[in-house]
């Protein structure tokens, strides 16, 4: 959808999408939302050095090992004065969870994200320039826990913490889980899940 609407918005602007699953690649350029399709790594992007006017990131940078990392890598491939947009998840995210988690073991199952200073030292640090900023938390509710979980796999969330537990969970400890997570629910709307996102546009300076 975002390809798409870019290249509405952008009329003749050349899209190039690059994504370390080849699978979306291949549904982007089927759907011809993109020009040109490119198999990277948003940390070791495989561009040369200044060649984009626009740099745009929805929902995918907080995986990524730090925010330094990714920004130095999108930096090095903005011309001056071009443009960095994109949304991330800010600690908060995914906190019931957590909770739920944390009556079953001490293992880690929800990821630490990266902190709004810690994003914003990096920003200082490259050279952006902090042209937008906005911040919100986005609940979801769900009508059971497998529900809940589902939705975690079809955006990603995948568990990248040092600490996280490595082994299968028993019934007993399944069944604590889905009796924390209860406690959490809303009448008449469900488990809630939150989302702590924060939008930027940054410029090159």
């Amino acid at each position: 959808r975002i390809t798409q609407a870019l290249s509405s918005m952008l009329g003749d602007a050349e899209i190039v999408s690059s994504d370390i699953a080849e699978g979306m690649l291949r549904y982007g350029l089927h759907h011809r939302h993109i020009d040109v399709a490119v198999c990277g790594d948003m940390e070791n992007l495989p561009f040369a050095e200044r060649a984009f006017d626009l740099c745009f990131s929805n929902m995918a940078m907080q995986w990524c090992s730090s925010p330094k990392a990714v920004l130095s890598s999108l930096y090095r491939v903005l011309k001056p004065g071009g443009q960095l947009c994109f949304s991330t998840l800010l600690p908060g995210t995914m906190r019931e969870l957590a909770r739920a988690w944390a009556s079953v073991d001490t293992a880690v199952h929800v990821n630490q994200f990266a902190s709004n200073q810690q994003w914003r030292e990096a920003m200082s640090q490259l050279g952006f320039l902090v042209r937008y900023e906005e911040f919100c938390v986005e609940l979801e509710y769900f009508a059971d826990f497998s529900a809940l979980a589902n939705s975690l796999k079809q955006v990603g969330a995948h568990n990248v913490n040092t600490g996280r537990r490595l082994g299968l969970l028993g019934r007993q400890q399944y069944r604590a889980l889905l009796a924390a997570y209860e406690q959490m629910r809303a009448p008449e709307r469900g488990l809630p899940l939150s989302y702590v996102v924060a939008y930027w546009v940054l410029e090159k300076n």
